[in-house]
């Protein structure tokens, strides 16, 4: 667990376990961060990546990976939300993944209002 207080300016909470001890939970990952955007507005950033146990599904021949979630909630009533959009165009760790042997698809999307 991690905490950021700097305040006005940001504000943070992380939540992760990893390890034996956590057991089917490791791999856990929660944060919440609200940031000081302009005098006006702020930004609340989510972000949640699943247990790996439960992030990966094996169906017989298939194996489904689930997409890290991150939401933004900006304070004037925008939002984003992401569901795996890679961070780069090299690294799809982060993306929804359907894996039929010997093919691999990613897929992701955004919304913003």
């Amino acid at each position: 667990m991690s905490l950021v207080f700097n305040d006005p300016n940001v504000y943070g909470l992380l939540i992760g376990l990893q390890g034996e001890k956590a057991g089917p939970l490791s791999g856990l990952r929660f944060e919440i961060l609200y940031r000081k955007i302009t005098d006006k507005i702020g930004l609340y950033h989510i972000d949640l990546k699943l247990p790996d146990a439960f992030r990966r599904l094996q169906l017989g021949q298939v194996t489904i990976t689930l997409p890290i979630i991150t939401v933004d909630i900006y304070t004037n009533g925008d939002f984003k939300v992401d569901f795996g959009f890679p961070t780069s165009l090299t690294n799809t760790s982060r993306c929804f993944a359907i894996e039929v042997f010997p093919f691999v698809g990613w897929a992701a999307f955004t919304s913003r209002s």
